[in-house]
Parts: structure tokens; sequence; C-alpha cells
């Protein structure tokens, strides 16, 4: 039986109570709790509390078990490169068991050049990765400048762009652009994929980073001619883009940044087919305190019978419970 896997990122996992009553329930309806790197990435590096990802282990201490480590994408793209083979696992096996002994130490560790990995770290993620991709935005720019003007125009005179954003991100003609442009070329063996020249299908993860590519893109059209420099939030958003690339292989996201870029691209790139909440759709999902005894009389007698009913109604079917809070035999997904 698949677990369902729910992505936790910084603002959710800052947000969750010190108790992380909200991840237990999670975890007690079945769910995998799943770090990106970029998550433990943004934690380590936060500029308020430079102790952010040492008190993160603190607080997931008690969720060891059903913690989930997943793979960078630029290491799922090596892998699919490598192999010329799409990928069908997001799930870093070694880096799980590492992290759960980790936590379940209750030490927080970080190791003794974490300021120099963190640099370098840095300098990859929010400047030279974002160079990088900003030039492949000025080159696409040029390939479709009538493109480029309509948008602007439009953004210009307040109209909606929604529908026309939308199509260029699952557009099978600029999907296999982006994906000639990154992995086509068969001289430039470290990127080549056999066939990304003529398109890939749905299995392969690289089909899945070359639409959010695209919706990053997509962000910065009505806001920037080919001249023009992304401000500061774009580096937020190309990082926010990571774990909407990772819910590929997911069935939820927990995230507070329910406005904004990263649910703009959320919904270009997935519509209604993946889950997503916050802390404060979720509280409203659970059961009042004057509901809890009758929950209890009902079913199992106790308070958590509650709290299991209350993974039924927030994930329905998906989660492995009914909304009655009976565990199915199967989990439909």
């Amino acid at each position: 039986m698949k677990k369902p896997s729910v992505i936790l990122d910084k603002s959710f996992l800052q947000a969750e109570r010190r108790d992380c009553f909200r991840l237990h329930l999670l975890a007690n309806a079945g769910c995998r709790l799943v770090l990106i790197d970029t998550a433990v990435y943004e934690l380590a590096t936060d500029s308020k509390d430079e102790e952010r990802w040492q008190k993160m282990q603190r607080k997931l201490a008690d969720l060891a078990d059903s913690i989930e480590v997943w793979y960078h994408v630029s290491d799922l793209l090596n892998h699919e490169i490598a192999r010329q083979n799409a990928i069908d696992s997001p799930v870093d096996e070694d880096g799980t068991l590492r992290l759960r002994e980790l936590l379940k130490t209750g030490k927080p560790w970080v190791p003794s050049d974490f300021g120099p990995i963190t640099r370098k770290a840095k300098r990859q993620r929010e400047r030279d990765s974002v160079i990088a991709l900003i030039g492949y935005f000025r080159k696409w720019m040029k390939k479709a400048p009538d493109l480029c003007a309509e948008v602007r125009k439009r953004f210009s005179a307040g109209n909606k762009l929604d529908g026309l954003l939308k199509g260029i991100v699952n557009s099978d003609d600029w999907i296999k652009m982006v994906l000639r442009d990154f992995h086509g070329k068969r001289n430039n063996r470290e990127f080549y994929i056999e066939g990304a020249k003529e398109g890939l299908d749905d299995r392969w993860f690289a089909r899945h980073h070359a639409r959010s590519v695209l919706a990053r893109w997509c962000i910065c059209l009505p806001r920037f001619g080919p001249k023009d420099v992304p401000g500061p939030n774009f580096c937020n958003t190309k990082l926010d883009c990571d774990y909407l690339i990772a819910l590929h292989f997911a069935d939820f996201l927990a995230t507070n940044e329910t406005r904004g870029d990263m649910a703009t691209m959320c919904a270009w790139l997935y519509g209604s087919s993946k889950g997503v909440f916050s802390v404060q759709r979720f509280d409203t999902l659970l059961p009042q305190e004057s509901e809890i005894p009758r929950y209890s009389s009902i079913r199992c007698g106790s308070v958590g019978s509650a709290i299991v009913r209350s993974a039924g109604r927030i994930f329905g079917p998906s989660c492995g419970f009914r909304p009655d809070g009976t565990r199915m035999s199967a989990i439909q997904t």
C-alpha cells in the first residue's frame, strides 16, 4: 500500500506549532512527510535566525520515522542523463536513513564546515543558476517578440493573462523548445538526453522540469523585457519552484504561501490535480472541541479518533481513510 506523500516547505514548517500537532496528525494518518533539499537549504541560510535548521531538527525529532528525504532537482536530472532512462522515484534512501537516525538522537547536528557549504550553495542557487536562467529567458524572448509584446501590453492594460500564460506552460511546442535547449544537443554530453530534441513523454522528470522553467519564465514575462534584470524576489520564486517540481512525485504540498507567484505557478502546473493546504486551511478542517466527544463515542473511544477523522476530511480517499475515519483496504491514487 502506497503511503501518501506531503511535501513540507519552509513556510509551513516555521508556522507549525512547537509540538508539531498538525504534522503528528499527518503522520498518524499514514503520510510520508517529505523534506526536499531546498527546505533544508532555506532553513540553514535563514538570515533572521542562523540556528533555524538546528531548531527544526529538535522540532521534528519525534516524527523521525515519518520523515522522508528526496533528491534535489539537479540529482534527479543527472540520474536521467546518466542512465538515459526516466527516473521513477525521488526518494534518497540513504539520506532518509541518516536523517532519521540523526533526529532520533535529539541532538541537532551540522557539519564543521557548515558555513563554507552554505555559502557555496547560496552562490550556486541564488547567483550562478539565476544568471544562467535569465540568459535562457532573454533568448526565448527574442524568439517570440510578438508574444512578449502582447503579454506586456495586456499586463499594462490590466487585462487577465492567466489563460495565456498557463497555455504556454502546458504547450507541447514550448516544452519541446526548452527540452531542445537543455538536453537536445548531442555534443553536450553533460546534459544530453536521447530523444529530447523531439520531446519526452510524461514519464520523464526532465519534461516536468521543463514545464517548471516555463512557469518561472511566464512569471517574468509581464514584468521584464529582454534587457531587464529580475528583482531580488526572483530568487525566492526560483526556490519556491523546487517544491513545485517535486510535487510531480507527491500527493500534497503543505505551504503557507497560498498567494503570489508560488500559488500562481502551482495552478498553471497542476490545476486541481494536487492537494495544497496551509496551516490555516488545515485548522479549519479539524473537529471543534464540541465535536470530539461525539467522534470518540461513535468509534474509537478516544480523542485520537477525532484526529483520524479529520485526516479523512482533509485528504479524502487518497490518504487511505474514509471521511468517517475508517481505514480503506487500498489507497486510490
